[in-house]
């Protein structure tokens, strides 16, 4: 992809949050937290999934939605 988001969307208005999967091979965890660490907004959280890759929801799918819910409350 020919996008850039640590230099096209510095600073949201809205809550944010990363779901990261520490064994992804297509989103790397170490841009998606250095980019976590400079993007600004009102609040902002990264849920780190030990056991993950990019599918999350099917890796882990207890603790996704555990995680989910704890987000909402």
């Amino acid at each position: 992809m020919n996008i850039d988001l640590p230099k096209t969307l510095k600073k949201v208005e809205c809550p944010i949050y990363f779901f990261v999967g520490k064994n992804d091979i297509q989103t790397s965890t170490r841009i998606t937290t250095e980019y976590f660490r400079k993007v600004k907004a009102p609040k902002k959280d990264l849920f780190l999934f030990e056991n993950s890759g990019h599918q999350i929801h099917k890796d882990e799918p207890e603790k996704f939605q555990n995680t989910i819910l704890q987000v909402l409350k």
